[in-house]
Order: structure tokens, then C-alpha cells, then sequence
């Protein structure tokens, strides 16, 4: 499958986003971005492990739709899980988020915690398919877990919402200081989806593979803005992505591209970007064109035939007439 990846560091530390495509047989893909917080322990576990256990469940189950479903769901939170089993180091204020698409024969998997946007356009428009909602403190369903919780959403002036004063996304590998009332002691006797401030649990969903279309996955430094608004709606990225593809259609050009023209447009020298890290990966996942059965005829592949003095012959050999054969 064709795709292409680019990752740059920001703020003058190493980078805490993490990516990952591992292709599968027949046409098929997982693609995914974690975006770490709070140290490196969160994510660098996570981009060795959750890629694994989710093609391990896709061997098992193949394309079927219902039960990846259900899997995706029970895999995320079995990862953060073992995450609090993992030691100390899992006991940090270290978290990530994960963006993981699997493209199927058929359809695209979404599955999702945190902020790390994601999206199918249309790569003869560039119009939006579908795009991924991210998990913020003040949406309805988060922000009435929290509360139910024993959580609050704070928010002071000119900062986003957050967990707890702390965490700006409600969902998210990690994190146990949001979890559990002693981040030493991991509740495993919970539901790990209803019973705390911050859950691993994915939202889902599942898109048609287009006639013509492309995979978006990356870290939220690429919806950074430098304006006022503070972001960039997903169909600015798009359009950008779609003016790129449709003047160089390589696809690791397009990412490279993407990401120095978003530094550009928050600093006059390169060098002196000091924003977020980027990540964006960037995949093909147009349907494949059928191969039309090739036609054969009797005699073999590519055989004609031709009438002499009423008898067929197969061209190749040329039978001549007993006249000429003297």
C-alpha cells in the first residue's frame, strides 16, 4: 500500500509522539499515532505494545466487522491495565493518546483516545469522509463521567478545559494519578470504562473504504494554530493535504511538505519552531481496482484458429496442404 509518515520535535525536547504502519495481507493496514504527555514511560510502552496485540486479534478474527469492534474495545483496556501492572514508572503522570485506523479489505476502523485527530476524504475532492470527535473534558458524555467520578472540569482564562486542572483530553492510556484514589494501588475490581475520571475505553467507528480516497492519522500539533482561535478545524488540514496531493501525488512528499508549511506558518525561521511535535501519516486506501479474467481460448491463452482448404488448424505450427508437401 502506498503511504508516507513525517514526524518533527517541538519544543526543544526529544519528541513524545510515536507512530506506527504495519501492513497486513491483502491490501491491508494498521495505521496509528500516539501522542505521549508527561514523559515517555506512557508512549514508548504503548507503540511497542498495542500495535501487536491488535494484529494478534486481527489474525484471529479476520475482517469481521462486529467482533473487531468488540476486540479494539477490550484490547485498549487491557493495555492500560497492564500498563498499572508494569511498575513504578507506569505510576508517573505520564499518559498518551492513540489514534489506531485498520484498513480492511472493506472498511476503515477507527478506534480512538484523546485528541490525535483522524480522518477519510475523498482524494478526488478533498472533502471529508469522516472524521474522528476528540475527548474533551467539556463534551456531554465525558463530562458527565468525571462529575460521576468525583471529578471536575476546570478551566481558567485563556487555557482549555481540564481534568482536574490537569489533563486537557478525557481519555487516555495512563495517567493513574486521574484514575485511581492512590496511583500506587490500581483498582482492578472496577469497570475500567465507567469508573474513573479518565478511561482508556476507544470510541469506534467504521467508514466504507472509498472508490478513491485517503487515510489522515496525526498528532494535534498539526491543528495547532498560531491565530487567535488557537485551532485549525480538520477540513483546513484537509485542504491543505488535498492541494499538496493533487500538484505531487507522492504521498511521503505530501507529509514533509504538510508539516514544513504548518512550521512556517509559526515561525519565520524553521529552526526557531518551539510548538508542539508534529506527526502525520498519510495512507492510500483506495479500494483496488478489480483484475478483469484474462480470456483464453481453446487452443490456449492468446490461440486463434483459421480454416485451409476446410480444415482448423492452430496457428503456431502452420499445416500446409498435401499439395505442397513434396
Amino acid at each position: 500500500m502506498k503511504w508516507g509518515a513525517h514526524t518533527v520535535d517541538g519544543r526543544g525536547r526529544p519528541s513524545e509522539d510515536r507512530w506506527a504502519v504495519k501492513e497486513h495481507s491483502g491490501d491491508r493496514a494498521l495505521v496509528a499515532v500516539f501522542d505521549g504527555h508527561s514523559g515517555l514511560s506512557t508512549v514508548v510502552k504503548t507503540v511497542d505494545a498495542l500495535p501487536k496485540s491488535i494484529m494478534a486479534l486481527w489474525e484471529k478474527v479476520g475482517d469481521d466487522e462486529a467482533a473487531l469492534r468488540e476486540g479494539l474495545r477490550q484490547v485498549f483496556l487491557d493495555h492500560d491495565k497492564a500498563l498499572a501492572r508494569a511498575g513504578p514508572l507506569s505510576y508517573r503522570e505520564s499518559g498518551s493518546t492513540a489514534t489506531v485506523a485498520l484498513v480492511t479489505s472493506k472498511s476503515v476502523i477507527l478506534a480512538h483516545v484523546g485528541d490525535s485527530p483522524g480522518f477519510v476524504m475523498d482524494s478526488t475532492t478533498g472533502k471529508i469522509i469522516q472524521e474522528i470527535k476528540n475527548h474533551e473534558p467539556t463534551r456531554a458524555d465525558e463530562y458527565k463521567r468525571i462529575l460521576a467520578n468525583g471529578g471536575e472540569v476546570t478551566r481558567e482564562e485563556g487555557d482549555a478545559p481540564r481534568v482536574d486542572g490537569s489533563l486537557m483530553v478525557s481519555r487516555a492510556f495512563g495517567d493513574f494519578s486521574l484514575k485511581f484514589q492512590d496511583s500506587s494501588k490500581p483498582e482492578f475490581d472496577k469497570d475500567w470504562a465507567k469508573d474513573f475520571r479518565v478511561t482508556a475505553e476507544p470510541d469506534i467507528i467504521i467508514v466504507p473504504r472509498p472508490v478513491a480516497g485517503l487515510l489522515a492519522v496525526m498528532s494535534d500539533g498539526l491543528v495547532e494554530s498560531s491565530t487567535e482561535s488557537g485551532l485549525k478545524a480538520t477540513s483546513d488540514v484537509a485542504n491543505a493535504t488535498f492541494i499538496l496531493y493533487k500538484s505531487d501525488p507522492a504521498l511521503q512528499s505530501v507529509v514533509k511538505r504538510q508539516i514544513d508549511n504548518h512550521i512556517r506558518e509559526s515561525a519565520a525561521n524553521p529552526k526557531d519552531y518551539d510548538g508542539d511535535d508534529l506527526t502525520l501519516i498519510l495512507m492510500d486506501i483506495s479500494l483496488p481496482i478489480p483484475t478483469l479474467p484474462q480470456v483464453v481460448q481453446k487452443g490456449g491463452i492468446g490461440a486463434t484458429t483459421r480454416k485451409m482448404r476446410g480444415r482448423r488448424t492452430k496457428t503456431g505450427k502452420k499445416k500446409l496442404p498435401k499439395t505442397f508437401l513434396i
